[in-house]
């Protein structure tokens, strides 16, 4: 949605960030693989991560404007609240990248709200696609 926002740089770190905050449970549900899924789809094809790239956690510093930074929190969130779950593991990830991105705290409740709301939205949207009531 707000991928626009990303360099290349940018977007294979927030491709490898969402990897890591998936296996952060040591569980991916399938709620968090779709998401996963459709973040690879809306990152293009042209975002290429080699399997030693996946397991090095990417530098917070590649996100140095505040519309980069906003848009991976986001996308990390909205990864974290897919499945209706956010154990500890997910949220010492999300409280640490939040530091290293240096987001006021007095800020997280409304970004908390904006990516729960998100996944609240695309639920919806998968019951419309779905024919529910």
């Amino acid at each position: 949605m707000f991928l626009r926002h990303l360099t290349a740089e940018q977007k294979k770190a927030l491709l490898v960030l969402a990897y890591h905050m998936v296996i952060a449970d040591d569980h991916v549900s399938d709620e968090e693989s779709a998401l996963l899924d459709e973040l690879k789809h809306d990152l293009g094809v042209n975002v290429v991560v080699t399997p030693q790239e996946l397991f090095e956690r990417p530098s917070a510093a590649v996100f140095d404007s505040r519309e980069s930074k906003m848009t991976a929190l986001v996308q990390i969130l909205s990864l974290a609240f897919a499945d209706n779950r956010f154990p500890p593991s997910e949220s010492e990830m999300v409280r640490d990248f939040t530091r290293e991105l240096r987001i006021p705290a007095k800020e997280m409740p409304s970004i908390e709200a904006w990516a729960r709301q998100h996944i609240r939205l695309l639920e919806d949207f998968e019951a419309l696609l779905a024919g529910a009531d």
